[in-house]
């Protein structure tokens, strides 16, 4: 047995132990959540599984939801997310869930542990955390609307304060202690942006965790007042690297297009049920509302009202505020920029 098939095998053990059956949780072709979506059906409860705690399976999307909080908006970070009463002080946010669960659910979702940070003793070398790839987003809420960001707009650059690119982020696994214990159950180490060698999802470049070296630290602007409730979303990232998300653009008129550049938009949309059976042809290809600054609440109700009567529930519709990041300047003020 190779040592993937290992893994996969102690996970599948961490799951009978647990008392948990997966068979029961698995989508038969008789199952109603594998059914087409209703035109002018919300968000469908039943495609919704509260696995434990904190944590719940979105099963039509592959998705983990972990309920959380904000803990952290300013500082150096050594993680995006902690367990409770573990890294708040370098952490964004921390989950409300059992990490050992949050574990479970990403293999229930079809996500494969690979292998975390580990020290070669021959070549005296330390080898950067390998698995698959995983997007990670989180969900928040602002004056009665719900945002979805991708969590590296919450951090940037310690050093220039620039922003923090798309980062390759893999299932780990997190190790198993000698006394059977998930060693992120311990540390808290949840997604974890230096080198621990405990953390479940992590990334496949190696950074230090010496605190005068830490290249990360919160984007302020960015982050929701801290205790503010927000969801991470975990599940498994583009496997075709070249596939760009497709942005639509919502003006302060109400009116969509198309992003063809960074700097330019494309033709307006007319015909919302029209794009609406163009995009489910692609559904591989991401997609997300980049919300104009000025655009009130009034105008955002009306776009998702005009998306449900497409045949999109409100997990469908993604809602991105115009990015800034927070940058300090040479006279030690903070100036804000935004970010494309």
């Amino acid at each position: 047995m190779g040592r993937k098939q290992q893994r996969l095998f102690a996970f599948f053990v961490l799951l009978v132990l647990m008392g948990f059956d997966p068979r029961a949780h698995a989508q038969s072709p008789d199952d109603p959540r594998s059914s087409a979506r209703s035109p002018n059906a919300d968000v469908d409860r039943e495609k919704l599984h509260p696995f434990a705690t904190g944590v719940v399976i979105d099963w039509s999307r592959k998705t983990v939801e972990v309920e959380s909080a904000v803990v952290l908006r300013e500082g150096p970070l050594e993680l995006f997310a902690c367990s409770p009463r573990t890294r708040e002080h370098e952490s964004i946010i921390t989950i409300q869930a059992r990490p050992l669960h949050v574990f479970q659910a990403m293999g229930l979702v079809g996500l494969e542990p690979g292998q975390p940070l580990r020290h070669d003793r021959e070549k005296d070398t330390w080898l950067p955390p390998t698995g698959e790839s995983i997007s990670i987003r989180v969900r928040y809420g602002n004056d009665g609307i719900d945002f979805t960001v991708p969590i590296e707009r919450w951090m940037v650059d310690a050093k220039t304060g620039l922003p923090s690119p798309a980062l390759p982020w893999v299932f780990a696994g997190s190790t198993m202690l000698p006394d059977g214990v998930l060693g992120a159950d311990v540390e808290g180490t949840v997604v974890s942006v230096v080198d621990f060698e405990t953390a479940i999802i992590a990334l496949t470049k190696l950074h230090t965790s010496a605190n005068e070296q830490l290249w990360l630290k919160a984007n302020t602007t960015a982050i929701p007042p801290i205790k503010s409730k927000c969801t991470m979303l975990i599940q498994r990232g583009t496997r075709d690297p070249n596939v760009k998300p497709l942005t639509l653009v919502l003006s302060e008129k109400g009116s969509l297009s198309e992003r063809t550049s960074p700097d330019e938009g494309g033709a307006v949309i007319l015909d919302l049920e029209g794009w609406a059976k163009t995009i489910r042809t692609n559904l591989e290809r991401p997609w997300f509302i980049e919300v104009s600054r000025g655009v009130t609440n009034d105008v955002i109700k009306s776009t998702l009202s005009g998306f449900k009567k497409a045949g999109f529930d409100r997990r469908d519709v993604e809602l991105r505020p115009v990015e800034e990041v927070s940058r300090g300047v040479a006279d030690g003020m903070t100036s804000t920029v935004p970010r494309p």
